[in-house]
């Protein structure tokens, strides 16, 4: 390692083009931010799925994939934050966006408010909520006292952040544990 000379790597020319192209189209990397309401959603579809779009400006809200099994219920769509439920005959799947300035007690009472405890329950968003800062925040632990585990214990932001959260809980045992597997293709 000692006689390697850092200056002789370089990137190839081609693989420099395609990661420029691939910053330019990807959705998540547009000064608009998201998808807007207006913006025809066909190219989002993913084959054997049902899309789901819940709005609430540009930039803001929540895009669901599911298969048949599970139905929409409801969506709770405020100006900071946005809330969509999905259910099938064994499983609630919730799905959270909460802006930075959005009250954290407010999307905690509508999370609350949504909860079966006879079900089991998948609670999974982009809470803006630092788990490494403040592990102990409100909405985290009055779900634990609930008898949620957190299973997200990576950062999931780019300056090593972890506000993204997901929680479950299955008082039945009706399934293991969820398995959770990262992607992270652009970074």
């Amino acid at each position: 390692m000692d006689r390697l000379n850092p200056d002789s790597l370089y990137c190839s020319p081609e693989a420099l083009a395609e990661y420029k192209k691939m910053n330019e189209r990807a959705i998540n990397n547009q000064k608009e931010g998201g998808v807007n309401e207006e913006e025809d959603t066909d190219t989002l579809n993913i084959p054997g799925y049902k899309a789901s779009f819940c709005n609430a400006g540009d930039g803001k809200g929540i895009a669901t994939y599911t298969k048949d099994t599970f139905g929409h219920c409801e969506d709770q769509v405020g100006e900071k934050h946005q809330i969509v439920m999905f259910s099938s005959a064994t499983l609630d799947s919730i799905h959270v966006y909460r802006s930075s300035a959005s009250s954290i007690q407010d999307v905690t009472e509508a999370l609350l408010s949504l909860i079966d405890e006879e079900k089991a329950t998948l609670i999974s968003g982009d809470f803006n909520i630092c788990l490494k800062k403040n592990p102990k925040n409100t909405l985290s632990r009055e779900l634990m006292e609930r008898g949620f585990t957190q299973l997200n214990l990576d950062p999931t932001h780019i300056e090593g952040g972890q506000i993204d959260h997901i929680y479950f809980k299955d008082n039945k045992n009706t399934f293991k544990k969820p398995d959770l597997l990262h992607y992270s293709p652009y970074y």
